[in-house]
């Protein structure tokens, strides 16, 4: 997870960089009435996946303690599964909380730098927190797929010999 962090940084940074270095904020001030309509959308975004995850979790943990999930509970990821769901829900709460303080404090040049950076940071944080935790729901749900199909074929006798009835 440090890797995302890592490219969420390199790109704010960047940004920042590009923008006080690069003669960037010629261009950002050409678009600067636009970025409140970026902010609004991208809290938007950040919200709905923050819901999803909360859902995934939600389930996950309805889940936890039960026989369907018990090749999970022993395996060495077990707390893996809850660091990756809380460090999402983590990431995109904040990520809420920045985008409407970003719609709120953005005045075109003081904050709107520094704002628009940190949408950026929390943009690709958050994509990848969200990307991970989509993953591992996906690799749960295979694994509970798996696991039923086991069991069905375990329990029904009469299905032990498909080549047909023995004479």
């Amino acid at each position: 997870m440090w890797l995302e962090f890592v490219a969420a940084v390199l790109l704010g940074g960047g940004y920042l960089y590009w923008q006080e270095r690069l003669c960037g904020h010629v261009l950002v001030t050409k678009y600067a009435e636009h970025r409140q309509g970026f902010y609004s959308a991208f809290t938007s975004v950040a919200v709905t996946m923050l819901g999803f995850t909360l859902s995934a979790l939600a389930i996950l943990l309805g889940l936890a303690f039960s026989n369907t999930l018990r090749q999970v509970r022993k395996s060495e990821r077990y707390e893996e599964l809850w660091a990756v769901f809380l460090s999402a829900v983590n990431v995109l709460g904040l990520a809420t909380l920045w985008g409407l303080a970003a719609i709120q404090l953005d005045d075109k040049w003081t904050l709107g730098r520094m704002m628009f950076a940190g949408v950026l940071f929390f943009l690709v944080l958050g994509t990848l927190r969200t990307w991970r935790a989509i993953w591992v729901t996906g690799a749960v749900v295979e694994l509970i797929v798996a696991r039923s199909r086991v069991s069905d074929d375990d329990d029904d006798p009469e299905d032990s010999d498909a080549s047909g009835p023995s004479i």
